[in-house]
Formats: C-alpha cells, structure tokens, sequence
C-alpha cells in the first residue's frame, strides 16, 4: 500500500512539475519570451496568425477565448505551488498519514483533470473558429512541431549520453 501511495504521489509530482513548466513557458510566451510568440502564447503568435491567414473577425475571436482561458486557468497555477507544499510537507513529517496523502493527491488529480478539460474545450473552440483550409494548414504545422520536438529530444538524447559516458571516464594522469 505504501510503496502504490508513493507512486501515485511521485506520479502526481512529476506532471503537476511538466504542468507547472508548461505553464511558465506559456506565460513567457505570452509575454513576448524566449521564442517571441508574443501576446496570446501560440496560438496568436505571428507565424501562426500569418500561415493561417486569419481575418480580422478570428484574431478578435481567438484573443477573446484566450483571455476567458487565462482567467478560468489563473487559480489552477496558483493552487499548484501550494498544493505540491502542502503534500512534500505532509510526506516529510515524522509520521505521514497516508490518508492526507491520499486526499492531497486526489485533489491535486482533480485540478490536473479540470485544466485538461479546459484545454480540450479550448482547442476545441479554437478549431470551430477555423476554415477547413485553415485547419489544414494548422495540422500541417503540429506535425512540423511534432517533427522539430521529435529532433529534438535526439539531441537531448544524444548529449544527455555524451555527459554520462564522461562523467564515467576514469580521470587521466
């Protein structure tokens, strides 16, 4: 029972972790990041806007679902920190209760399920807004994503074994 409670919760701690990271590189999207996509995160990036040749109409459209999602996500990244801090305190205590660890962690899978939901509507919402050739040209580019994400976890790969296989050399004399 104890060692599937704590799968569960390292389980939990490592998607809320990519949640948490997405969210902050979304954010910095959003604010003209590291990649430049600028106000409205992807999906009003510049490249996006101009490959999808958006009317006027659907860039108003698009701001407006974007700033309903902002809102309706803004208490799950708040409640994220708080959640995580709550729960590595209650592992840490002398004598856990796997009960509040079980509680912590559902509710934490709850907030996980919502913001999924909300992503999926949106998506779902942004796909209504656009034209059958749009949609084409916007599977188009997630395949182009899925290609240079595909490059380049190799890559990563690649120099992740690179640093391992030196950090196993024997020091030279």
């Amino acid at each position: 029972m104890k060692k599937k409670t704590i799968g569960i919760v390292l389980a939990t701690m490592l998607s809320l972790g990519a949640l948490g990271a997405v969210a902050a590189d979304v954010a910095e999207h959003r604010h003209g990041g590291r990649r430049g996509h600028g106000r409205g995160g992807m999906f009003m990036g510049k490249e996006m806007e101009g490959r999808l040749n958006l009317t006027p109409d659907q860039k108003t459209k698009l701001e407006q679902m974007h700033q309903r999602q902002r809102e309706q996500m803004k208490g799950q990244f708040q409640a994220g920190p708080q959640d995580r801090q709550g729960l590595m305190q209650e592992i840490f205590k002398d004598n856990p209760n796997p009960a509040v660890i079980q509680q912590r962690v559902a509710e934490m899978q709850q907030r996980q399920a919502a913001a999924l939901t909300a992503h999926v509507q949106a998506m779902q919402e942004f796909n209504s807004i656009l034209t059958p050739d749009q949609r084409g040209e916007m599977q188009k580019m997630m395949a182009e994503r899925a290609q240079k994400m595909q490059e380049w976890k190799a890559k990563r790969a690649e120099r992740m074994q690179q640093k391992q296989q030196e950090q196993t050399k024997p020091p030279q004399q």
